[in-house]
């Protein structure tokens, strides 16, 4: 039996759903278009071990998505595929660790701050869908702390930013484009060669 008695309700919903969904995508693309465009003006001197530190937790969240598809993680995390695996992961790393503390940085200057209902309130969410699982009440703060302090930043820069909404896809095949027609002016170059006159 559906939770729905008619037609009209279960395409509401799913109607409400799509929306949502849709609404979360472009907020999130929106905040990966500005934070892109935030790390390529700033630039940081990351310190070794901050940078190896977050290898280590793109390569446990890697591994956490790939054991929930059920993959056997015994096969890929080996002795002999770890540094390569470790090595793969920097770039994003980088990335990643890059644009934390780029807005880490922002909101420090911005004076961004949270009220302990915020963080109890997304706490709880977190719990609720963690339900029966250990869980590090330290950790968890630290990382809501860090997710709220992130979006408020974000929600702040879009505010103040002017963000062009276009179709998916469209940057890509416009890269492409930009891509493929310097690639072809690089082929139609003419060497010349200029003698000097006696």
């Amino acid at each position: 039996m559906s939770e729905y008695e008619t037609l009209a309700e279960l395409r509401e919903s799913l109607e409400k759903q799509f929306k949502e969904s849709a609404e979360e995508e472009t907020k999130q693309s929106i905040y990966s278009a500005i934070t892109s465009e935030l790390s390529a003006i700033c630039t940081a001197d990351l310190p070794d071990t901050l940078v190896q530190d977050e290898v280590t937790k793109v390569l446990t969240q890697t591994a956490m998505q790939l054991e929930q598809m059920g993959m056997d993680l015994g096969q890929l995390f080996t002795q002999e595929n770890l540094p390569k695996l470790r090595e793969n992961s920097r770039p994003e790393a980088v990335e990643k660790l890059t644009k934390s503390l780029i807005i880490q940085e922002i909101a420090k200057v911005e004076s961004i701050t949270l009220e302990e209902t915020e963080i109890e309130e997304r706490s709880n969410e977190i719990k609720e869908q963690l339900e029966g699982k250990e869980i590090d009440v330290d950790k968890l703060r630290t990382i809501v702390e860090e997710e709220l302090i992130s979006e408020k930043t974000l929600k702040l820069l879009q505010e103040k930013a002017t963000v062009e909404l276009v179709p998916k896809g469209t940057l890509e095949e416009e890269k492409k484009a930009e891509s493929e027609a310097e690639e072809e002016a690089a082929e139609q170059t003419v060497d010349v060669e200029v003698q000097e006159q006696e």
